[in-house]
């Protein structure tokens, strides 16, 4: 007989008032295969916009919305701990409140679950930028990496399910999907890639949103490997490579605009990890990617 989940979803949010709506109507509207979806919690840190209000009006027509409201603005890995603490479920799934996620994507999430030695399913990035220029180009681009990396070795992204193990995070880490994934790791679960469970996001659209996202991320990331010992698939530079070949393969994209966005990423890496080895400090609190938010 297949284990049924009782499900808690958490959604952090900072002045989302343009996407929470949409975020959170993708999650009540999906098939869970039988699990139970227990409750939406929405974590509001800091938010100076209608976020909370149009929260707070669809709960009163949903019961399982939930709001948490953190009066400053404390960073992701703050408003997950908020979110952590608070849920009852036995497995726990995030949403970034700029996302939307595809039919099926929780029914995808939660079979893997049913092994007990699987603590963390992690789902696909899909760009939703369709103008068609060069930045529409750099978003396939790096989503397509991504998935390419995920199919080999596991990249916890911004859709995951994790078992509720009752953690609490550093508040200063950056790549809180990375401290997940090491702390799985060394618990002895394993992490499973779930390319159908689809999330929907919009990549950058300009180049200073471009490397202030890569450069934050990056530093994350090499944070990680300092503070933890841990290294994120995407620093594997033969699995990034073999993703870009078929990328390539794929796509047979124009090599100028390859070109412009594998410097604008080794920019990003570069100056990350300079930020790193002269020890300033993780960026737990980040700068918000305007152009990202604008669905």
């Amino acid at each position: 007989m297949p284990t049924m989940f009782r499900i808690s979803v958490g959604v952090p949010a900072y002045n989302e008032e343009g996407n929470i709506k949409r975020s959170l109507e993708s999650i009540l509207a999906q098939d869970t295969g039988g699990h139970e979806l227990l409750e939406v919690i929405v974590v509001s840190s800091g938010s100076t916009d209608s976020t909370d209000d149009i929260v707070r009006s669809m709960a009163e027509q949903e019961p399982r919305i939930r709001l948490l409201v953190q009066k400053g603005r404390e960073g992701k890995a703050s408003a997950n701990n908020l979110f952590m603490s608070s849920a009852r479920g036995d497995v726990l799934i995030q949403l970034n409140a700029d996302a939307f996620i595809s039919p099926g994507a929780f029914k995808h999430l939660l079979e893997p679950l049913s092994d007990p030695k699987v603590g963390a399913v992690t789902g696909r990035l899909a760009p939703v930028n369709h103008d068609g220029g060069f930045f529409a180009f750099t978003a396939r681009l790096m989503f397509h990496l991504h998935h390419g990396v995920s199919a080999m070795n596991p990249k916890m992204t911004e859709l995951f399910a994790i078992r509720n193990l009752d953690l609490q995070m550093p508040r200063d880490v950056n790549t809180d999907e990375d401290w997940l994934a090491y702390t799985f790791y060394s618990m002895g679960y394993r992490i499973v890639y779930a390319p159908d469970a689809v999330t929907n996001l919009k990549g950058a659209e300009n180049i200073d949103d471009f490397l202030n996202q890569r450069v934050r991320v990056n530093i994350g990331e090499n944070y990680m490997k300092r503070r933890f010992n841990y290294c994120p698939p995407t620093k594997d530079k033969g699995l990034v490579f073999n993703s870009l070949l078929d990328f390539i393969r794929e796509e047979r994209p124009n090599p100028i605009s390859l070109f412009g966005a594998i410097l604008l990423e080794s920019m990003a890496r570069t100056y990350s990890k300079a930020y790193v080895a002269l020890g300033f400090k993780d960026q737990a609190v980040w700068k918000v990617i305007d152009s990202t938010k604008r669905h």
